[in-house]
């Protein structure tokens, strides 16, 4: 499995789609992202010191060019990030019969019904939008508010 991660939670993420493909006995190639390359050592070290040392998790630094050769060598692709880069990653997986899972960007709607709790809804809503710095794809986006509710 080729997992490509983004910028934001460079750490998380590769646990996320590592340890269930690990597993299930595939092994694990991770491209992260150019800002964040040695997140993706230190989590092949920690792979590495939980016993997994025989290539099982293994860390990669590679260009936009050499992606499709990975892909075409690879029994599938996990790709977070952008809806852009998603889709060109999604049509390299599609010409090459590769399973493929896609977390793009996201537009999330923060709802507040009638009967919402507005302290309750004004501290979630700001805590949803600002996480990591607002720089994660399920922060709320679009605040939809029940007309009795908005004032």
């Amino acid at each position: 499995m080729f997992i490509i991660t983004p910028f934001n939670f460079p750490f998380w993420l590769p646990f996320k789609s590592g340890i269930p493909n690990i597993a299930l006995g595939n092994s694990v190639i991770l491209r992260t992202a150019d800002s964040t390359p040695f997140t993706g050592l230190a989590v092949e070290e920690l792979f590495r010191e939980a016993g997994w040392d025989q290539h099982e998790f293994q860390n990669v630094f590679s260009e936009q060019s050499q992606t499709e050769e990975i892909i075409r060598n690879v029994n599938g692709v996990s790709f977070t990030g952008s809806s852009r880069a998603g889709k060109n990653i999604a049509e390299i997986a599609g010409r090459h019969l590769k399973k493929s899972v896609m977390e793009l960007g996201g537009s999330d709607p923060f709802i507040v019904l009638e009967d919402a709790d507005i302290d309750l809804a004004v501290d979630l809503a700001i805590k949803s939008r600002f996480a990591n710095a607002g720089q994660v794809c399920i922060a709320a986006k679009r605040f939809l508010i029940h007309e009795s509710r908005y004032d």
